[in-house]
This record gives structure tokens, sequence and C-alpha cells, in this order.
């Protein structure tokens, strides 16, 4: 990460700025990344799988807890304030809000084994 300009706080460097920009490709208002944190839901392929599940966390949580495989942070404050800036507060929004409602069922989801509804959430 380096600094551009003279401002208060680091700024992204060109090219991971491009990369972020990619990510919002085709009039996306959520970064392309995000929906990654899907697959562990979408992993689900029999009843037994549902065992595995954890809370998903909100978008920009998302971001702000993602590690890489060394353990250091996925996605540099810099990084994750660009995303945000670029993101869509609606869809932002409708992304926690499934969230909430994956996680308000998660219980009954791995109590009940009900893989098929961990598929209709991704």
């Amino acid at each position: 990460m380096s600094v551009e300009g003279g401002g208060d706080r680091p700024q992204l460097h060109p090219k991971k700025k491009e990369i972020v920009d990619s990510g919002f490709s085709g009039g996306r208002k959520l970064y392309g990344d995000s929906y990654n944190m899907w697959t562990r839901a979408n992993w689900c392929e029999l009843p037994e799988d549902t065992g595995r599940l954890s809370p998903l966390s909100h978008y920009r949580q998302n971001m702000e807890e993602a590690k890489s495989s060394d353990g250091q942070s996925r996605y540099p404050q810099p990084e994750i304030e660009y995303v945000m800036e670029l993101s869509g507060p609606a869809s932002v929004a409708a992304f926690d809000h499934v969230v909430d409602e994956f996680n308000a069922d998660l219980e009954r989801i791995k109590r009940e084994k009900d893989f098929c509804c961990c598929q209709a959430f991704c």
C-alpha cells in the first residue's frame, strides 16, 4: 500500500484501485469478492454438512475480519474504505439483511439439517 497525495489517510495504490474497480464491473453495487462468503453455505450438499456452518458476517465486517493464508488482514483499511465508497448503500443494507436472516435461522438449519435452506440463501 502506498500513500498517494498528501491526505490524512493512506490511499490505495493505483494498481490495487484497478483491482477493486474491476470487482464492481458491469454496474455491480457490491464488491464481487463479497459473494465468496456465501460459498460456506453452498457447500451443504448433504444434511450432515449443516453441522459445520457458522454465522456469516455483514458486508463491511466480512472484509474487516478476512485473513489471508498467512494470517494477515486480507483487506487493508484503505481498501475497505474504497470498497465502501463504491458500494451501493441499499445493496449493502439488503446484503446485511439476508445475512441477518440466515444467522437468525442458523440454529434451526443445523438442528433440522435443512441443507436445502442453505442452498436457497445462496
